[in-house]
């Protein structure tokens, strides 16, 4: 948010006053005081985190950077040539923190790339660029906001480690066992938020009729698989005795349902804020806290 305010970030010197107004502000209590605390501190922390993100492009920007990348992109078996993200673990020998990324185009036939996958690369990076139209989509901002604000051209790679990662064969297992139907991608996206296989046109047609959000990880896919989770430790629970029935039980299979759906939907930030509010309320309800439903909205 403060890089779509300010022309240039407060300083280091700046950030840290606000903290201790923050700071300042929590001693009186009072629900006014309480809110400005919260709106300075949350400033303080968006500021920082754009001024990592500043740093690490110009560093990282320029040409024939060495670096080594893992694949982030989940590979679903599409035959075109495809845009790839990685992940930087180290540039110029370097580790790189927090990860940042970068994508690059990709042809399937230089090589099958799979999720998990470590590559050491020569490659040229640039910022990523955006048209500023109004009311048009913002590709800067969007790339901003997964923390992958680089593109890339790769110039020489080497593979390191062929291991792809858990979701990676989980999902191709999963392609595997599923009949060849029409729809298939539309389910494929449903299920994992993975929308690679979905044409131009089904994609066009999501977004006229107004469900396109169906196909992207939100609360509402988050808060689904919790809700599954307790309903079926609720049904075990009619075959157990009644010394055994709990009400932790349902509760902690509800959360190991969560947060396995959120891992395999890659953890986006939708994802992760509903998957902390459900959380949340798991723990109210295991320390027997009650609250109404509209403290828990």
């Amino acid at each position: 948010m403060p890089l779509l305010i300010f022309s240039q970030l407060p300083s280091a010197i700046h950030l840290v006053t606000l903290c201790l107004c923050a700071s300042c502000c929590f001693r009186f209590h009072h629900k006014i005081f309480s809110l400005i605390a919260i709106g300075l501190l949350s400033f303080s922390w968006a500021s920082f985190q754009g001024g990592i993100q500043l740093d690490q492009i110009s560093a990282l920007q320029g040409t024939k950077r060495h670096v080594i990348a893992v694949v982030e992109s989940i590979n679903l078996g599409s035959t075109s040539t495809s845009s790839v993200l990685f992940k930087i673990e180290k540039a110029e020998g370097k580790i790189i923190f927090p990860p940042v990324m970068f994508r690059t185009k990709w042809d399937k036939t230089e090589g099958e790339l799979l999720a998990g996958q470590r590559w050491d690369m020569i490659v040229s990076m640039r910022p990523v660029h955006s048209l500023l139209n109004e009311g048009g989509f913002d590709a800067q901002r969007w790339a901003l906001a997964q923390h992958a604000p680089l593109t890339a051209t790769v110039r020489n790679r080497q593979l390191l480690d062929a291991r792809s990662s858990l979701r990676q064969q989980f999902i191709q297992r999963l392609q595997q066992k599923m009949p060849p139907m029409e729809n298939t991608p539309v389910l494929i996206a449903l299920a994992f938020g993975e929308k690679g296989l979905i044409q131009a046109a089904d994609k066009l047609l999501l977004q006229q009729t107004g469900i396109a959000h169906l196909v992207a990880i939100s609360g509402l896919h988050i808060g689904i698989a919790a809700l599954f989770g307790w309903w079926l430790a609720r049904g075990l629970q009619y075959l157990l005795p009644v010394k055994l029935i709990d009400y932790r039980f349902p509760l902690f299979v509800s959360g190991v349902f969560l947060l396995f759906y959120t891992w395999l939907s890659g953890g986006n930030a939708p994802a992760l804020r509903a998957a902390f509010a459900v959380l949340m309320w798991i723990l109210l309800r295991l320390f027997r806290v009650r609250c109404h439903p509209c403290q828990i909205w």
